[in-house]
């Protein structure tokens, strides 16, 4: 683990020098965007996704539109989890101190443990939580509807924008694991990785798999990994400080 960094570091970027933890921590965002988008991003995106092409025609200005969504989607989830990593990193230092960052981490093992095991059993829990952003997105609701289908990339890009306010139980949860992630820009880079791993489970290539009758086997193998690497990262912390890395 890296050496306990001030408030104010929490501002600033990322040291050139990330440690494991950091690494993992985001191809873990990017894992469970991937895995955790098996079959519920698709049922609930995948509506957004077509209207993006209605009407548009196909060819590389449809693919452009749905590029500058996909960038707008990713541009609020980065922003999000800023949001909510300067939070979490201000909360845990303001009341735990020096020990608010071993704290985040031991959290966000913990966090991401519950996804992968969540995502292991295939078992609907995020119910609840998609709820709790209900309210907010029927205010924004009726400002994406007016922009669909876009006309141009632009359009597209503030539906994409608007998109990833969408309330979404896997995207709540990785937006906890950000506000445990240490910092703003953490936080952003962590919730970017996630985005983009979505990003690939609304492709062709998912939708292939679903055909298959094989689209749990990543959802299931990815959630296996997330629970691994949660297991690992945890083991320095509660065995103590001379087993940090």
């Amino acid at each position: 683990m890296t050496s306990i960094r001030p408030p104010s570091a929490y501002c600033s970027t990322m040291t050139p020098t990330m440690t494991e933890f950091d690494l993992g921590l985001l191809f873990a965002a990017w894992l469970t965007g991937l895995a955790g988008g098996s079959g519920h991003c698709i049922g609930m995106c995948g509506g957004i996704v077509g209207a993006l092409g209605v009407g548009q025609g196909g060819g590389w200005h449809g693919l452009l539109r749905l590029a500058a969504a996909h960038i707008g989607r990713v541009t609020s989830y980065a922003l999000a989890g800023m949001l909510v990593g300067f939070a979490g990193a201000s909360f845990a230092v303001g009341f735990l101190g020096p020990r608010g960052l071993s704290a985040l981490r031991l959290l966000a093992a913990g966090l991401i443990f519950a996804i992968g095991l969540q995502l292991l059993l295939g078992r609907p829990l995020l119910t609840r939580l998609e709820q709790a952003g209900s309210s907010f997105w029927r205010l924004l609701a009726p400002q994406m509807r007016r922009l669909l289908p876009p006309r141009d990339p632009m359009r597209a890009f503030g539906v994409g924008a608007l998109w990833g306010w969408l309330p979404c139980g896997l995207v709540y949860s990785q937006l906890a694991v950000a506000a445990a992630s240490g910092g703003p820009v953490a936080g952003a880079l962590v919730m970017s990785s996630f985005g983009f791993g979505t990003i690939v489970s609304l492709s062709a290539v998912n939708v292939l798999l679903h055909s298959l009758g094989i689209g749990r086997v990543p959802r299931q193998a990815g959630g296996l990994l997330l629970i691994l690497f949660a297991l690992w990262t945890v083991l320095p912390l509660v065995q103590g400080p001379g087993h940090m890395h």
